[in-house]
């Protein structure tokens, strides 16, 4: 490790002290998948389906989780559409005025 002015036994001390002392939370934060990544499949690592919920985990470690109300019915494919519009649009409220501002030409 080519560092100026310390041997590599002090180099390697000091890079792991940095590393150390940065929050997890700073990481988790910096490794974030941006949301256009999330609608890459590939960058999927689990969906659960878990009536009436349905969540998709990321490779990064989030999630989106989404519940059909009590008066629907569980169906997994449009609980995974939901939580990919969610992702999209930010959510449901935001994809609806979508929706209507495309109706509307």
């Amino acid at each position: 490790m080519p560092t100026k002015g310390l041997d590599d036994h002090t180099a390697k001390f000091v890079i792991n002290g940095i590393i150390n002392d940065i929050d997890l939370e700073v990481l988790k934060q910096i490794f974030r998948l941006s949301d256009k990544e999330k609608l890459n499949p590939y960058n999927i690592e689990k969906v659960i389906f878990n009536p009436p919920a349905t969540v998709i985990i990321f490779k990064d470690g989030t999630k989106e989780v989404v519940k059909c109300s009590k008066d629907d019915e569980f169906d997994a494919e449009n609980g995974f559409a939901q939580a990919m519009m969610n992702i999209m649009f930010g959510s449901r409220s935001n994809f609806k005025r979508f929706i209507e501002k495309h109706e509307e030409i």
